[in-house]
C-alpha cells in the first residue's frame, strides 16, 4: 500500500470518528443540559439543571467535553496498545491496522479534533 493511501485512510477514519463519535456525543449532551433533548432521560436531566445559571451550564459543557475527549482518547490508547483488539482500514484485499501507520492513535486523536463547540 502506498503512503498516500494509508495517510488517507488514517485522515479519514479521524474525521469520521471526531464528526460521530465526539462532536455529535457533545451536541446531543449540550442538548440536554439546555432543555431541548425529547427523551425521558434528557427531561430527567434538565429537570435537575433548569435553576442553574448560563455560567455553571457551561461550566458542565465544559466538563461535558473533557469527559467525552478523555473517553475517546482513552479508547484509542487501548487499540494502541492491544495484541488483541485491532483498528483497520480495508484496502482490496487487504488490511492495514491503523496504528502501524500513526504515530500513535490517542496522540492522533487531538489532531483528529478541530472542533471548538465552546468558542463563547
Amino acid at each position: 500500500m502506498t503512503e498516500k493511501f494509508e495517510q488517507e485512510a488514517l485522515d479519514k477514519f479521524g474525521k469520521a470518528f471526531i464528526r460521530k463519535a465526539r462532536d455529535l456525543t457533545i451536541l446531543e449532551e449540550f442538548r440536554r443540559i439546555e432543555g431541548e433533548g425529547k427523551g425521558v432521560i434528557s427531561k430527567k436531566i434538565y429537570e435537575n439543571l433548569k435553576d442553574f445559571s448560563s455560567e455553571q451550564r457551561l461550566a458542565i459543557k465544559k466538563l461535558v467535553v473533557d469527559a467525552i475527549d478523555g473517553a475517546l482518547d482513552n479508547f484509542l490508547w487501548l487499540l494502541e496498545e492491544s495484541d488483541e483488539f485491532e483498528l483497520v482500514a480495508y484496502h482490496e484485499d487487504k488490511t492495514l491496522p491503523l496504528k502501524n501507520i500513526s504515530d500513535g492513535l490517542s496522540v492522533d486523536y487531538w489532531n483528529f479534533v478541530d472542533s471548538e463547540l465552546l468558542t463563547s
